[in-house]
């Protein structure tokens, strides 16, 4: 870096440049590049593969797959409003989960989850062009998923599950949740009450975080 900024470039290309290091040696090396990028004002182009770097050090984010641009955006508009199921599935963790359009209105529809056991769910209107009885992909992240003991029947945006694995990474459980033949990834703070593997629960989602996709698989 220092070699390449003594000649005061009007833009810096980095190819993958934290591959080869260690866990906490990048988080801290992504803080120090940001910051110098913000003091020189150097144009940067970082190439990475590794989408955390991608959100934390970029104003701006080219996503591109198969040589193909297919989507340009803040770090917020990527994650937030991606324009494909590519997106969606390349950056962050998100559950893919096969449904069928039971009803679809100009305000909402109602899918049903056919791998998981027919149950429904209630979310704004499809990202693609579909009507009922269409096959479609719902993505939904894990954050966008709580869960609950107090277990009742199964209704709207509420399933009924079983906690099949947990995983413990310190500031929050991540939960493999199995509900039919899908299994959901559910991420909750430690705040929250503990599950054990093979606790039934009730797996409540937002309605507003569900992005809905045509089956083209």
């Amino acid at each position: 870096m220092a070699r390449a900024l003594v000649f005061d470039p009007n833009i810096i290309l980095l190819d993958e440049p934290l591959s080869n290091l260690d866990f906490k040696l990048r988080e801290s090396m992504r803080i120090e590049l940001k910051a110098l990028q913000i003091r020189t004002g150097v144009t940067t182009i970082y190439v990475t593969h590794d989408q955390i770097e991608a959100m934390v050090l970029s104003d701006k984010i080219i996503l591109m797959n198969n040589g193909k641009i297919v989507q340009i955006g803040t770090p917020l508009e990527i994650y937030n409003h991606p324009k494909s199921k590519f997106v969606v599935d390349f950056i962050g963790k998100t559950n893919s989960v096969i449904g069928k359009i039971k009803e679809i209105t100009t305000d909402s529809c109602l899918i049903s989850a056919t791998e998981a056991n027919d149950q429904t769910v209630r979310c704004k209107v499809p990202n693609a062009e579909v009507k009922k009885g269409d096959q479609v992909v719902l993505s939904i992240r894990p954050e966008d998923v709580n869960l609950n003991q107090e277990v009742a029947e199964p209704k709207e945006n509420v399933w009924l599950g079983k906690i099949r694995n947990a995983h413990y990474l310190g500031n929050q459980w991540d939960y493999i949740v199995k509900v039919g033949k899908e299994l959901l990834w559910v991420s909750v703070p430690v705040s929250l009450k503990r599950f054990q593997i093979g606790d039934k629960v009730n797996v409540a989602l937002n309605s507003n975080g569900i992005m809905v996709w045509e089956n083209n698989t």
